[in-house]
């Protein structure tokens, strides 16, 4: 268990700082000073303030590579548990690649910290459920990789619209063949219907 914790969350956290005074940190000590957590600001995270603890990094992440960067430097000090409180589009995979336990969304820090925080005590991962959305896109890009082309070409004709027969003749394969590429397409994309293929061909540019 990291230190300065109790099996019901954290009673003290490492709070990664650059600008003390910026709009998302107040808001964080402020659900932390609600939450009974003592928070510890930091500019630069090292060894000797974050090692075996849990550290929240919340300065710099949004649409870049930032968050990634300083959720691995965190993870390089030591400490026990990362947790990510990221903006719109952040990296989620990445930052979890990179080694946070948690991420929660800049938005809804008030609800969605305690959560996570509580997680991180006990060691467990946690993706609030408003970054859950972005986590699937970047899984589903990454799948893409996978997919023939016969399987694309399957996909950019139902994402315009066509029907499975509509299809099978635009390939010139059995009713029976387009069934079997969209088996393939919803397992390796993780998809149910044909509304999340459509976004994900839409990702790939193929409509």
């Amino acid at each position: 268990m990291p230190r300065g914790t109790t099996p019901g969350g954290p009673s003290e956290v490492v709070l990664a700082a650059a600008d003390p005074a910026a709009e998302l940190i107040l808001r964080v000590l402020g659900v932390l000073r609600e939450q009974g957590v003592a928070a510890r600001t930091v500019p630069e995270l090292d060894a000797a303030t974050a090692g075996g603890r849990v550290v929240v990094v919340a300065s710099s992440l949004g649409t870049d590579r930032a968050g990634v960067a300083e959720v691995t430097a965190a993870v390089a000090t030591g400490a026990a548990a990362v947790v990510a409180v990221v903006g719109p589009g952040a990296d989620v995979a990445g930052l979890l690649g990179a080694g946070a336990l948690v991420v929660v969304p800049a938005g809804e820090v008030a609800s969605e910290l305690p959560v996570g925080l509580e997680a991180a005590a006990a060691g467990a991962v946690y993706v609030a459920p408003g970054c859950t959305g972005t986590l699937r896109s970047a899984l589903n890009l990454e799948a893409a990789e996978t997919l023939t082309q016969r399987e694309l070409e399957t996909l950019r004709w139902v994402a315009a619209g066509c029907t499975h027969r509509e299809v099978a003749e635009r390939m010139r394969v059995a009713e029976a063949t387009v069934n079997t590429y969209l088996k393939r397409l919803r397992s390796k994309l993780n998809v149910t219907n044909k509304a999340e293929l459509t976004r994900v061909a839409l990702r790939l540019g193929l409509i």
